[in-house]
């Protein structure tokens, strides 16, 4: 082949395909009149969930992404959720804030999984999220239990009687940890022996109320005279610290006045000096001026 031909074959053939390239190039980008939906995992997700739970924060994430396939097979609806702001985030990365509420205290256990599960890589297939989770509560281990027997002879009477006494202790314990299981207590009326079994601070709580209820008895069998005595000791002595503060108060009216007399003797005295003073100064003024005129008549 002459080489002026094959020159003219080149050139058309390098000049075809520079004119394919851009076709090629153009074929990998969408249109704009391009429909086809964008894969969910390349959305941008814009957000402010306020705060609730997890569930809510999935239905949000749902809502800003529409087109967002997520499958939950966890119940999130026990799980607290604080407030989050996401701005400009992919759907995988919104999601995978759940995977932050991970805790295992002794009382509750949260593990939360995000999953991903891609298509083929078709362009137009959406890929799915899988929200799984491991969610426990944990039951408090059972604290151990204590007795208690009390000889309740010398409190009840014919005020106080047994069942007023049970009563009592119900609504003490009443205003303690809910979560404890009820105590077990008896009366033996024939003893008037109170049993019971629970937990320390409930058996604590039954001591301290019969303490008061026995505190209470010995105060109303006193005798009417001691307590009329105690009183009148109690004015007694309310009178004496009266006039022990009365005392005090007129003898520190006494000090201030003689201090204030104390004080304008001192202002006289002081007056009387500084007279003296001038005085002293005149006379001084007087002999000096005698001096020179005694000069002047002797040099004369």
């Amino acid at each position: 082949m002459p080489a002026s031909r094959w020159s003219v074959v080149r050139n058309s053939l390098i000049l075809s395909a520079l004119l394919t390239l851009p076709t090629f190039a153009q074929s990998d980008k969408p249109s704009p009149n391009d429909n086809r939906p964008v894969p969910a995992r390349d959305q941008l997700v814009t957000m402010q969930f306020t705060g609730g739970t997890a569930a809510e924060f999935v239905e949000a994430v749902r809502q800003a992404s529409s087109d967002a396939n997520i499958v939950v097979l966890a119940d999130l609806s026990q799980v607290s959720m604080p407030p989050v702001g996401l701005r400009n985030v992919d759907l995988g990365a919104a999601l995978r804030v759940l995977q932050s509420l991970r805790s295992d205290s002794s009382d509750r256990h949260i593990a939360i999984h995000i999953l991903e599960e891609q298509g083929t890589g078709q362009s137009d297939e959406q890929s799915v999220f899988t929200v799984s989770g491991d969610i426990q509560t944990r039951k408090r281990s059972a604290a151990p239990r204590d007795s208690l027997v009390l000889q309740m002879g010398d409190v009840l009477d014919e005020q106080v009687k047994a069942a007023d006494m049970l009563t009592a202790i119900e609504a003490a314990l009443a205003m303690l940890e809910p979560d404890f299981p009820a105590p077990q207590i008896k009366f033996h009326e024939a003893t008037a022996l109170l049993i019971a079994r629970g937990q320390a601070e409930q058996m604590a709580c039954i001591q301290l109320l019969v303490q008061q209820l026995r505190q209470r008895k010995m105060i109303s069998e006193q005798p009417v005279q001691k307590q009329l005595q105690d009183l009148q000791n109690a004015v007694a002595e309310s009178n004496a610290n009266k006039k022990a503060a009365v005392d005090f108060q007129m003898r520190a009216d006494m000090l201030e006045q003689r201090l204030t007399i104390v004080q304008r003797e001192l202002e006289v005295e002081t007056a009387r000096a500084n007279e003296a003073t001038a005085d002293r100064d005149t006379m001084r003024g007087h002999v000096h001026t005698l001096e020179q005129e005694l000069k002047k008549a002797k040099g004369g």
